[in-house]
């Protein structure tokens, strides 16, 4: 009886020993996959921290990279700045002037004075054109008003006052000068100066829009008033020889035409026989006087100096 129950305490000891060993196993398993499961979230944790510095590296670089390159791109701005400022390239310099405080705001103190500095040279450049162009428009006016180009002229005086309205008081003055003389009827002066050797002086009419407005002799002269404007013929006639010129009246305008008949002996092509009283027979050509009308636009000055002398 007593062996038996030796027996069965050994089964229970040795079951109780086998329940303790796998219980330590399963413990001893459990601690091992918690030990690897903390290693892997170490080891994580480590490439993780590793792929952040990484990244704070990478961004550092392109950082340094960027400030590098943008401090790069500065600083050329404004060497070519300068450079364009000292040639004169006034509206170039502030352009690259702004492009390098688009580029590196915090330089504004330095920068914004440059600036405002070629903002002065500009304006006063502008001003410079400006006059230029002014003085140019009216010196075209003048020339224009001079020739009669009214129109032309009235155009430059307008382009002039846009250029300097402070001017508009002298300006306007001349304009209303050219609405009057838009109105002033132009005239016409004909003369024929005197022609010593024209002794029989053949008379001819001169035709203005289909009205006779003078008849030519030797030493004269007419006015005639155009009250109508644009470009009219001129025309004289003898003995079917016709002599024109083309006149562009303008208002106020003054004209002078010179009118001259231009005579000459010719070959009739006929011969005339006579007897003198010792009965001698003589026979000669028989020639006749051709007229030829000459009409002449003449510049002004010699045309009044011409016109003047004939009293």
């Amino acid at each position: 009886m007593k062996r038996v129950v030796i027996t069965w305490m050994l089964i229970i000891l040795s079951i109780s020993f086998c329940e303790a060993q796998s219980i330590q196993d399963a413990v001893r398993a459990e601690r091992e996959r918690q030990e690897q499961q903390q290693r892997a979230a170490q080891e994580q944790k480590q490439r993780e921290e590793q792929q952040r510095r990484e990244a704070e590296r990478q961004k550092r670089e392109a950082e340094e990279r960027r400030l590098f390159e943008l401090e790069q791109r500065y600083q050329n701005t404004i060497k070519s700045a300068e450079s364009n400022f000292k040639q004169g390239q006034y509206a170039k310099a502030k352009q690259e002037y702004i492009i390098a405080l688009d580029l590196k705001p915090e330089e504004a103190i330095s920068i914004n004075p440059k600036i405002a500095e070629i903002d002065e040279f500009l304006l006063e450049q502008e001003r410079a054109e400006r006059d230029i162009r002014y003085y140019s428009k009216i010196a075209s006016a003048q020339r224009n008003f001079d020739l009669r180009q009214f129109d032309q002229a009235e155009q430059d005086y307008k382009e002039a006052l846009d250029l300097k309205p402070e001017n508009a008081a002298s300006i306007l003055e001349k304009i209303a000068e050219i609405d009057k003389m838009r109105n002033e009827p132009a005239l016409l002066h004909l003369y024929r100066k005197r022609n010593v050797l024209d002794i029989f002086p053949k008379r001819c009419d001169i035709i203005l829009d289909n009205v006779v407005v003078g008849s030519s002799t030797n030493n004269w002269k007419t006015t005639v008033t155009v009250e109508t404007f644009g470009t009219k013929m001129l025309t004289t006639e003898i003995n079917g020889k016709k002599a024109e010129v083309r006149i562009n009246f303008q208002p106020g305008g003054e004209y002078y035409v010179r009118c001259e008949v231009d005579s000459k002996s010719v070959d009739t092509g006929r011969t005339r026989t006579s007897t003198d009283r010792n009965g001698r027979t003589t026979t000669t050509k028989v020639t006749e006087i051709q007229y030829t009308p000459i009409l002449q636009l003449v510049e002004k000055n010699l045309g009044e100096r011409e016109f003047n002398a004939i009293k």
